[in-house]
């Protein structure tokens, strides 16, 4: 690591699985805000954030050195962990970070269906001139107690969960047009939303809300 605070608790672990590199990055600060760190890494291909807690697949700022050299930015909240999956294909992937994108699509509100402390269950209507398929949908709660943490249902599928922040789930592929059920559990959240992004982040006018 080139950039960044650690104070002796950020790890890293590395492995080659199927002629790929894979590093393991943990930041176990549990206070604070999110910290930023700069990598320096050697090996091929490309770098990619694989992120199963959120069903995220992105692609982190990335600096080429030298054929087998480059500088990798990650963004890690408290307590956030991320694979770093190196792959030779080239494949596009979105911009880690959505939450830093200006290119919001559209915030959808969820309505509460229940007043019980928990689950929580929740409804919320998807524009049929919404592209899902080229999207990508979260899931974004605020207030979760007494523990930040929660299993999401989506539509009577299991879609993850939350533990600890960022409190944000990819649910592009559960959702349909037209009304979509959500249930929390066992703690509920103050507030949810779904916020939607465009798939690719330089495209235009792929998305259409009526």
């Amino acid at each position: 690591m080139i950039a960044g605070k650690t104070d002796h608790w950020l790890h890293v672990l590395h492995r080659v699985k199927e002629g790929r590199d894979v590093f393991y990055v943990t930041n176990q600060n549990h206070p604070g805000d999110a910290r930023g760190f700069r990598f320096r890494i050697t090996a091929t291909g490309e770098p990619e954030c694989w992120d199963p807690m959120r069903n995220e697949i992105t692609t982190p700022p990335t600096r080429r050195i030298a054929a087998d050299t480059l500088e990798v930015d990650l963004t890690l909240a408290p307590l956030e962990s991320v694979l770093l999956v190196f792959r030779g294909d080239g494949a596009a992937r979105p911009p880690a970070r959505v939450e830093a994108n200006t290119q919001v699509v559209a915030t959808l509100e969820v309505r509460r269906v229940a007043s019980a402390a928990a689950p929580y269950d929740g409804t919320c209507d998807v524009p049929a001139t919404l592209d899902l398929k080229h999207s990508r949908v979260y899931l974004e709660a605020a207030g979760i107690t007494p523990e930040a943490a929660a299993r999401v249902t989506v539509n009577g599928v299991d879609a993850g969960g939350f533990i600890g922040a960022p409190l944000r789930l990819g649910i592009t592929r559960l959702l349909k047009p037209g009304t979509n059920t959500l249930r929390l559990e066992p703690f509920a959240p103050a507030s949810l939303r779904l916020t939607v992004y465009p798939a690719n982040p330089t495209a235009r006018n792929l998305l259409l809300l009526g």
